[in-house]
C-alpha cells in the first residue's frame, strides 16, 4: 500500500502549495521530515500581498504558473466548505494535479500507510460498528482520500444537515440540548431552526472572543444558554493556544488559561435529549465527562471525527462498547479537507 507521501517522492513534478498559516506550517514539516522539497507558495488573489512564508515569497496563481508552468502538482495547505472556494478547488483540480495532504488540524500522528497497517484492527472494528451500508461507503471513502490525498474523493458521498436531520436524527423530539463547541451560536441557531419544541441549548464555549459573540445571539433568543468553558472529563483549568478558525486549541504558546468542566455538571439534573460534540480534538474527553448525562437520557449524538487521525476509529468504538443501544451512522458535510 503507497500514500500520497510516498507518491509524492517520487514525482517528477515542481510541487506547490497553495494557502499559508497552520495547515501550510505542518504540510511543509512532514514534507521537510521526508526530504520532499517544494518550488513555491500561492494564495487566492486579495492574499498575496507583498510577504513570504516559510522562506518563500508567496506568488499570485498566475505568477506561479507563468513562472513553473502548468505542469505542477498543487497541495491545498487550507480548508474551507463556501461554495466558491469548493468551485475554485474543482476548477483548479481541471488543470493541474491536485491533493489535500491529511494533516490533523489538532496534531498527532499522521493518517499515512503505517498509520493504517499499525490500526488496521481497529478500523476494521469502526466499520463494522456501523449501523447501515451507506456509513461503511463513507468510512471506506474517509480511509481512502486520508492516504491518498484525492481531492475527487472529497466531493462524493456527502450529505447536508437538513438531510441527516430529516433521515437520521429527530429534532422534532428536542427540548433540551446541548452544543459543546458552540463558536459564536451559528450551530445553535441552526439546530433551533430544525427542532420546533425546543427549549434550551446549553452553548458551550471556552474561547472568549466568540463567546462575545455568541451572548449577543443569546440576548435575542432566549433559547441559547451560553457557557464559557470547555467541554472536559473533570473540573480543571486548562491551557489553551489562541489560533485561527472557529476557536482555541490545547497548545504550549500565545496561551491563554479556560476553565474546564465536565457536561454532566454543566446539565446537572435535566433531562437532555440531543448533545452535538465539535471540540477541536476534546471529543474524547468531552464524551467521557457527559456519560451520567448519555446513561440517564440516552440522547442523540452527533460526534465530530475529523480533529485526529484515531478519531474515527476511537471514537466509534468507544461509543459501540459503552453505548452498544446506539446505532452508528456516519455522515460528511461536503468541505475540503475532511
Amino acid at each position: 500500500m503507497t500514500d500520497l507521501w510516498q507518491n509524492l517522492q517520487s514525482s517528477s513534478k515542481p510541487l506547490v502549495l497553495y494557502g499559508t498559516g497552520n495547515g501550510a506550517d505542518r504540510i511543509i514539516d512532514e514534507l521537510e521530515k521526508r526530504k520532499i522539497g517544494i518550488s513555491g507558495v500561492f494564495a487566492s488573489d486579495g492574499f498575496v500581498r507583498n510577504r513570504s512564508f516559510r522562506n518563500f515569497k508567496v506568488e499570485s496563481y498566475r505568477d506561479i504558473t507563468a513562472r513553473l508552468g502548468n505542469e505542477i502538482t498543487v497541495l491545498i495547505a487550507f480548508g474551507s466548505s463556501l461554495p466558491h472556494m469548493l468551485e475554485r478547488f474543482a476548477a483548479l483540480a481541471a488543470k493541474h494535479e491536485i491533493y489535500v495532504p491529511d494533516v490533523p488540524v489538532c496534531g498527532g500522528e499522521l493518517f499515512d500507510a503505517d498509520f493504517y497497517t499499525m490500526h488496521r484492527k481497529e478500523l476494521s472494528q469502526a466499520r463494522e460498528a456501523l449501523y447501515d451500508a451507506e456509513s461503511k461507503t463513507v468510512f471506506d471513502n474517509i480511509v481512502d482520500c486520508r492516504l491518498s490525498g484525492r481531492i475527487d474523493l472529497l466531493y462524493n458521498l456527502t450529505s447536508d444537515t437538513s438531510e441527516i436531520m430529516r433521515t437520521i436524527l429527530n429534532p422534532e423530539n428536542y427540548r433540551v440540548t446541548v452544543d459543546a463547541g458552540a463558536y459564536t451560536g451559528d450551530t445553535a441557531e441552526e439546530l433551533i431552526g430544525f427542532a420546533e419544541n425546543i427549549d434550551t441549548v446549553i452553548a458551550i464555549e471556552p474561547d472568549g472572543h466568540n463567546l462575545t459573540k455568541l451572548c449577543a445571539r443569546a440576548a435575542l433568543n432566549s433559547v441559547i444558554e451560553p457557557v464559557y468553558a470547555a467541554a472536559w472529563d473533570r473540573f480543571d483549568v486548562l491551557e489553551f493556544t489562541k489560533g485561527g478558525g472557529r476557536g482555541i486549541r490545547r497548545g504550549k504558546s500565545k496561551t491563554v488559561d479556560v476553565s474546564a468542566r465536565p457536561i454532566d455538571a454543566i446539565c446537572g439534573n435535566r433531562d437532555v435529549d440531543f448533545i452535538k460534540y465539535d471540540v477541536e480534538g476534546c471529543e474524547m474527553k468531552a464524551l467521557a465527562g457527559s456519560e451520567k448525562t448519555i446513561s440517564a437520557c440516552m440522547p442523540e449524538l452527533q460526534i465530530a471525527l475529523y480533529h485526529r487521525s484515531a478519531d474515527l476509529f476511537e471514537i466509534t468504538n468507544y461509543i459501540h462498547a459503552k453505548y452498544p443501544e446506539y446505532k452508528l451512522f456516519l455522515r460528511r458535510n461536503l468541505s475540503v479537507p475532511l
